[in-house]
């Protein structure tokens, strides 16, 4: 079975290596809030903390330290999780589908706990962790889904 929208296998090696090592960064990111002092530029924004008049289509200063990184992790999922595999059947397409469902599923659920039992800052954190936590979801069930069917394969 061909598939429109994947992309061809060879991005998968590309975006693991561009995922392991911005996905550890954006951790010691998140939890340390360090900012590479040479990432301290002058951005244009479309829309900058406050709602007022000035504060549309401005250019600001900014560090974009976590925009880089934030970038960087997408992109490494999006090809690691949309390349084909080495043998892209429709038990595979199945076993993608359900992954992408199931990620659904516990993003969406994550994001109603946050709503009713989370506030103020820590919400907003934790609508930033949830930008990236379906994607990288999907491509954890999906790399252990793949694991266990080459697994069997082996043992058979």
């Amino acid at each position: 079975m061909r598939t429109k929208f994947l992309l061809p296998h060879k991005f998968m090696r590309f975006g693991w290596i561009v995922l392991v090592p911005s996905l550890l960064l954006g951790i010691w990111y998140f939890i340390s809030d360090y900012e590479i002092e040479a990432l301290n530029v002058k951005v244009f924004a479309l829309l900058n903390d406050d709602f007022g008049p000035k504060d549309f289509f401005a250019v600001i200063g900014n560090n974009v330290t976590d925009e880089i990184l934030i970038l960087l992790i997408t992109l490494g999922l999006v090809l690691v999780g949309f390349s084909r595999t080495k043998t892209e059947d429709e038990y595979i397409n199945r076993v993608r589908l359900e992954s992408l469902v199931w990620a659904t599923y516990v993003n969406v659920a994550v994001l109603v706990f946050s709503t009713l039992f989370i506030y103020g800052g820590s919400y907003f954190s934790v609508m930033v962790v949830l930008l990236l936590s379906q994607l990288l979801q999907f491509v954890a069930k999906f790399q252990i889904a793949l694991y266990k069917i080459r697994r069997q394969g082996n043992e058979e």
